[in-house]
């Protein structure tokens, strides 16, 4: 603090230097004491991890004369000290770090380049060259022409490299690159100047493909962007990130070709995907480069391979998706399948499984990483149809079970809305039902709602009757398990969520067996139309995709219970709409066994007649109840009529303990009254 507070003294007092200011006397004297002054900061500034940030803004100093006099003699003589700081910043690593500052002035970036072309001019460092070459790679994108020169000149002077009596394969690949970025007969040189941005992907393709040894280069370039990033160990660097971010981008615009998706992810990819886990929550930072890094790398799960190389900007021929990234800003996201010039990996590695597991199960819960991997990852169509449709069985369900539980325990919605945008087969939606206990458990509640949701939303495309079969069942096991009285008393004070579960469960088991309903009759046009041409009539079974009629007749006294009937065991619904959707349920499992069922409508209808009966209250509440009756006469009755031989039963059995039952209930309450 006492280093910070006195470099912000020695800036303010140095934009009064004026160039008459020399002809004081006592300017001899200041400048020394300054610039000591100046060197003991930075040598304290240095144990800490934002030397960077703070050269930036000692360069920015607006007087000439305190720069040329004070700040530069400063930061010359103390470049040697920098070889031992926090972050692993060394020499002339630091300035040029320093223009990576977001907030870096044109003017301070320019001054600090000088600086450092200056110092390696004077004494070239082969570890210092090999440590600038991401990020001085990164400023050729750098909005400002006269940087990206001075970048140009920079890499003039590593080229120098190839001639020192250090031969070794990375100094030779240090000087091939800086040959490639500052050869003065190349287009590629007034490329850089004239756009940066559009020029780096084409530049490394140049330099890797024109290397005598394109493998070696290509794993220096990732391995040296991993280190950039991760520079000192102890965490990530702001300003080594956003240049990470740039040189990775680029490399992936090269193409398949140049520099494999595959080698981007193991040489670089995993090992800062695991460091963004390892950090955690510590590493959401709003810096907009770190956020970049984070989308870069999140976006090699996506899969998707970029088989022609593509410039900066994607080009205009080249359809591709843009969307709101972490960052705030726009994020390209390549359209597999609107191009040839991009498909998904044939082979996803288990290595991107891992990590976007590991994402969701990691507690506390990396919030903005598993944010960028649902955003730019498990929403997008590419991946879901080129990569999660082709998964094991096992590896969709352990992802489905992840977001459900995020969902259901930590209550992030993001998580729910992803679960139901994921094809999941039926059998995947029993197998997330399975492990489930609403009764005993509010979040499981919450898990059972989600996973109804998925089922209605998919409705039309679930698959076999069979696997449906399976389905209902589970459905039914729930509804079951939330509706006994043994257990109702397991979630003290939660009768109104566990009421809205038992509801959301019998409006999807309505929506499974009505849209099943509408299939059977289909089937059986289809039955009499072949009778009538004089094809042989198949035979229909009694029960419903080889569920016994013993089965399908337990539930439906479960649904009798659930209206207040005969099974004791059951508590009844205290909704309207719950009863409704037990009445056409128990409909339409008459239509679809009607010899196991039809025995049941009768005392469902009659325990809707002595819940209306005894009802109290208002006008409205009277009339509701009237409603409810009629709703439940026009589910039943034909169901009843249609199907009642198959039990012995008839219209007038219907009329007599029906009928019979209200005018009693009507008399009874006249005594009363």
């Amino acid at each position: 603090d006492i280093a910070l507070r006195m470099m912000d003294l020695i800036l303010y007092q140095m934009e009064f230097y004026k160039a008459s200011m020399k002809k004081k006397t006592s300017f001899v004297w200041e400048i020394e004491f300054f610039r000591r002054s100046i060197r003991d900061c930075l040598s304290v500034l240095a144990e800490g991890t934002n030397l960077d940030r703070y050269m930036s803004k000692l360069s920015s100093v607006t007087s000439v004369v305190a720069f040329e006099s004070i700040v530069k003699p400063s930061i010359s003589s103390q470049l040697e000290a920098f070889s031992n700081t926090s972050n692993g910043l060394a020499g002339i690593v630091v300035l040029v770090h320093s223009c990576l500052q977001s907030k870096a002035s044109k003017q301070s970036a320019l001054r600090l380049l000088d600086v450092a072309i200056e110092s390696f001019d004077t004494s070239p460092n082969v570890n210092d060259a090999i440590s600038c070459i991401i990020p001085t790679l990164s400023l050729l994108t750098h909005p400002e022409k006269d940087i990206r020169e001075s970048i140009i000149r920079l890499h003039d002077s590593f080229q120098s490299l190839g001639n020192n009596s250090r031969k070794d394969d990375t100094s030779e690949i240090v000087s091939h690159i800086s040959k490639n970025v500052a050869d003065k007969t190349s287009f590629m040189r007034s490329s850089l100047l004239m756009d940066g941005s559009n020029a780096l992907p084409h530049l490394l393709s140049q330099i890797i493909l024109a290397s005598d040894a394109p493998g070696s280069v290509r794993e220096f370039l990732i391995e040296k962007c991993k280190e950039c990033a991760l520079i000192g160990g102890a965490g990530f660097s702001i300003s080594g990130s956003r240049a990470a971010a740039v040189v990775l981008s680029a490399l992936e615009k090269c193409g398949e070709s140049v520099i494999s998706l595959q080698k981007r992810w193991d040489g670089a990819g995993k090992n800062l995907f695991e460091k963004f886990l390892s950090v955690g929550n510590d590493c959401e930072s709003d810096d907009i480069g770190l956020s970049k890094l984070r989308d870069c790398v999140v976006l090699m799960l996506k899969g998707v391979k970029v088989n022609q190389a593509q410039p900066g900007d994607s080009g205009p021929n080249i359809q591709i998706s843009i969307g709101p990234s972490q960052t705030g800003s726009r994020m390209r996201s390549y359209s597999v399948g609107a191009s040839d010039d991009f498909s998904v990996m044939d082979s996803y590695p288990d290595e991107m499984t891992k990590a976007i597991l590991d994402t969701f199960t990691m507690k506390p819960l990396p919030y903005k990483l598993s944010r960028s991997v649902i955003d730019l990852v498990l929403t997008r169509q590419s991946w879901i149809e080129g990569v999660f449709t082709k998964l094991d069985t096992k590896t969709r369900q352990s992802i489905a079970s992840a977001l459900l539980s995020l969902r259901a325990e930590q209550d992030h919605d993001f998580a729910g809305s992803t679960l139901f945008g994921l094809p999941l087969t039926t059998d995947e939606l029993t197998h997330l039902l399975k492990h489930l206990h609403p009764a005993k458990s509010e979040s499981d509640q919450v898990a059972v709602s989600v996973i109804t949701d998925c089922v209605r939303g998919r409705i039309d495309s679930l698959g076999k009757p069979s696997d449906i079969s399976k389905l209902s069942s589970k459905l039914f096991d729930q509804l079951v398990s939330l509706s006994t009285f043994d257990d109702f008393s397991a979630i003290s004070g939660d009768l109104g969520g566990r009421d809205y579960t038992r509801v959301i469960i019998l409006q999807t088991l309505y929506a499974i067996h009505d849209n099943y309903k509408a299939e059977l009759a289909r089937s059986l046009c289809e039955e009499e139309s072949q009778q009538n041409s004089g094809g042989s009539k198949r035979s229909r079974s009694s029960s419903w995709s080889g569920i016994s009629d013993k089965t399908v007749s337990l539930q439906a006294s479960v649904l009798v219970g659930l209206l207040g009937g005969k099974a004791s065991s059951i508590q009844p619904l205290s909704s309207g709409r719950g009863r409704a959707l037990s009445l056409g349920l128990l409909a339409c499992l008459c239509e679809q066994a009607p010899s196991a069922v039809v025995s049941s409508l009768l005392p469902a209808l009659m325990s809707l007649a002595e819940v209306s009966s005894t009802t109290e209250g208002d006008e409205s509440e009277k009339k509701s109840s009237t409603a409810a009756i009629g709703e439940a006469l026009h589910a039943i009755v034909p169901a009843y009529c249609i199907h009642a031989h198959s039990a012995n039963l008839s219209f007038f059995t219907l009329l007599k303990d029906f009928v019979g039952r209200i005018v009693t209930k009507e008399r009874q309450c006249e005594k009363t009254r």
